[in-house]
């Protein structure tokens, strides 16, 4: 993860959020388990920005943390297999595409 600042959380959070509205918005039988990881960052960038000054340093590792979670292989992000199964959705595939870009830019 590459060190953010307090003026990416927003930008971090309203991505997460676009994301998030996105995937719960498919018609999946189930939620996708890394959405609640992904949830959870969301939330605790909220809390840091309503708290002020908070541990910026603890705040990374808490995202690192969630978004090595949210992709894990095995049952995570890259093992989200709803546009495989739906071959009718490629223009929703690359909209997802890029709505997980968006989030990963601040992880690389």
């Amino acid at each position: 993860m590459k060190y953010l600042n307090y003026q990416q959380l927003i930008p971090l959070r309203d991505a997460l959020d676009r994301l998030l509205m996105f995937v719960k918005a498919l018609p999946c039988q189930e939620t996708p388990y890394f959405y609640h990881y992904l949830d959870t960052m969301k939330h605790n960038i909220e809390l840091y920005v309503k708290l002020e000054n908070g541990n910026m340093d603890l705040l990374e590792v808490l995202l690192q943390k969630d978004w090595n979670h949210a992709n894990n292989n095995l049952f995570g992000i890259p093992s989200f297999d709803y546009f495989q199964k739906n071959e009718d959705t490629v223009e929703l595939f690359w909209e997802y595409l890029e709505l997980l870009d968006e989030v990963k830019k601040y992880f690389r």
